[in-house]
C-alpha cells in the first residue's frame, strides 16, 4: 500500500492519509482471506494494482491482471514495474469486449470493486464470460458497495436518494458508480449466470458515508460523524447493513444464454 501510494498514476487520487491506507489495507486483507490462492489466477479490473500485487507477492505465483486501456497509469513504467516485481502480468482490456483468455483457464478470478462501474446492459454478458474462463468448480471473488448500508438507510429516512449520482464521474473511458446492489440482488444476479454463493461477509468503509445530507439537502457534518461512529456498531448486530459486500462464488460450469450484449 505504501509503495503504491508513491506511484505517479496520472489520475487524480484522494488524500493518502493514515485513515485511507488503513481502510483500504483492511479491505484488501478481507478479499485475500476469502479463499486460498490456487493458480492460475486472474484479477479483472486491477485499478491501482494493490490487490494484484498483494496476491502475487503472497502466493509467490505469477498472476494476470486486466485494466481498461484508457486509464492513464496503464502504461506508466513505475506502475508496470511495481506489478512486474510481484509476479503480475498486465493486460489492457475493455470489459465491453470478450476477455482475451481461453475457456476454463483460471482457478481463481478476482472481480473486486468493478461491478458497480458497469452498465446493467453489459453485466449479463460479463458474468457469462467470467464463467467461461473459470475452470469448473473455480472460485470467483467479488467485492462491491452494499446498497443496503446503514448510511443509505439514514439517507432514505431523510427523504434523499440512495442511488449513485445522475452525473457519473468519468476517468479515461471508465465511469464512477453507475449502480449499486443489495445483497439479495447479488445472490439472484450471480445464480442466474452460473455461480453458487459459497460465503460472504460485510465490511465498514467510512469513505462511503462522506458528506451525508441533512434535512435541508446540504452536507451535514454532525450527521456524517454520527453515521460513521454508529456504522461499525450497527453492523455487529445487523451484518447486512455493512458498507461493503465480499462474496465468494463457485462456478457451476454453466451460464445464462439470454444475457444482453453490450
Amino acid at each position: 500500500m505504501i509503495e503504491a501510494s508513491r506511484i505517479d498514476y496520472g489520475d487524480p487520487l484522494p488524500d493518502v492519509t493514515e485513515l485511507f491506507l488503513s481502510v483500504w489495507a483492511d479491505h484488501y486483507a478481507t478479499i485475500s482471506t476469502m479463499t486460498e490462492v490456487i493458480p492460475p489466477v486472474l484479477e479483472v479490473g486491477a485499478g491501482f494494482g494493490i490487490l494484484a500485487a498483494g496476491i502475487g507477492e503472497r502466493s509467490g505465483s505469477a498472476i494476470i491482471a486486466t485494466e481498461h486501456p484508457s486509464r492513464a497509469y496503464l502504461f506508466s513504467s513505475s506502475y508496470i514495474d511495481f506489478l512486474k516485481r510481484r509476479g503480475v502480468c498486465l493486460v489492457a482490456h475493455d470489459l465491453s469486449e470478450r476477455l482475451p483468455f481461453r475457456s476454463e483457464s483460471f482457478s481463481r478470478v478476482y472481480f473486486c470493486d468493478v461491478l458497480e462501474h458497469l452498465s446493467p446492459l453489459c453485466i449479463g454478458e460479463v458474468l457469462n464470460d467470467l464463467g467461461r474462463i473459470l475452470m469448473p468448480g473455480g472460485k470467483l471473488i467479488i467485492s462491491t458497495p452494499n446498497l443496503n448500508r446503514f448510511g443509505n438507510l439514514i439517507r432514505f429516512l431523510l427523504g434523499h436518494s440512495v442511488n449513485p449520482p445522475l452525473e457519473v464521474p468519468q476517468f479515461g473511458k471508465t465511469l464512477g458508480h453507475i449502480r449499486e446492489y443489495a445483497p439479495s440482488e447479488i445472490d439472484h444476479l450471480f445464480r442466474a449466470h452460473g455461480f453458487a454463493v459459497e460465503n460472504w461477509c460485510f465490511g465498514i468503509n467510512p469513505f462511503f458515508n462522506d458528506h451525508l445530507p441533512g434535512r435541508n439537502g446540504k452536507p451535514s457534518t454532525a450527521l456524517t460523524k454520527m453515521v460513521k461512529r454508529l456504522s461499525p456498531i450497527v453492523s455487529r448486530f445487523i451484518p447486512w447493513s455493512g458498507d461493503e459486500m465480499y462474496v465468494l462464488l463457485k462456478s457451476e460450469g454453466k451460464c445464462a444464454s439470454t444475457a444482453t450484449a453490450c
